[in-house]
């Protein structure tokens, strides 16, 4: 908010600026160049220059909420790392993350999963949940309720699940495991034939995704889905038949 109203002065700034310099303009042009210059010619004039100005300042405008919207994004994707380095105790190892199932055959880009990995310090500021039944059902949250990692421990082999998209209108998610990027999965709902629908981890248990719940704001009568609203993921991870 504070960049916005430092913004709006600068456009008024820049309007004032604008309307003086057109009319600096004009004076010389009348000096040098007299004319006999019609009142319609002259509301013309005057129209034309407000509407050059009135661009400018929307053009303005836009670059202002678009790198206020991009410093937001980057805040919220950074702040986590920093808080996830803080937590971790100086002189804990990394936790070792399990091989995931078929890993080798996938096709990503491996040096940049390790990138991930690092960054993130394996996730071990996370907990893992013991797995032992079989399923177990979970909800992640994206955008501005920031909760899209959950740890599982399978076997004694730690899953950092991570969802890092969603598409609303061709209903599917995008997953990490480990670094490893997921296939799309697809919705419960989505029956064509083709689209994949889970994810084997280890050989036993398999990720599946069965619904997601977007632009979420808890109700609110008035709601900026851009600064305020979420989406919710609703997920499963359930042993192999």
């Amino acid at each position: 908010m504070k960049l916005m109203k430092r913004g709006m002065v600068v456009v008024l700034l820049i309007s004032l600026l604008l309307i003086s310099t057109a009319l600096s303009e004009e004076e010389a042009a009348t000096e040098t160049q007299p004319v006999i210059v019609e009142p319609d010619d002259t509301t013309n004039q005057f129209t034309s220059i407000l509407s050059l100005i009135a661009d400018k300042v929307t053009v303005f405008i836009g670059d202002i909420i678009n790198i206020e919207a991009t410093l937001k994004y980057e805040n919220s994707t950074t702040a986590g790392f920093a808080e996830g380095q803080q937590r971790r105790p100086l002189g804990v190892p990394k936790h070792v993350l399990a091989k995931v199932f078929n890993e080798d055959k996938l096709n990503y880009d491996r040096a940049y999963a390790q990138e991930y990995l690092e960054l993130r310090h394996n996730f071990s500021d996370k907990p893992y949940k013991n797995i032992t039944a079989d399923r177990e059902d979970f909800t992640l949250s994206m955008r501005n309720r920031l909760d899209d990692v959950r740890g599982l421990n399978i076997n004694n082999s730690k899953f950092a699940v991570h969802v890092v998209y969603c598409d609303q209108f061709e209903k599917f998610c995008k997953f990490r495991v480990n670094g490893v990027l997921a296939p799309r999965l697809y919705f419960n709902d989505v029956v064509d034939v083709g689209k994949l629908h889970d994810f084997d981890l280890d050989g036993k248990y398999a990720l599946k995704v069965n619904s997601a719940k977007f632009d979420q704001c808890d109700n609110q009568r008035f709601c900026h889905f851009g600064y305020e609203g979420y989406d919710l993921v609703d997920v499963t991870l359930e042993r192999k038949r």
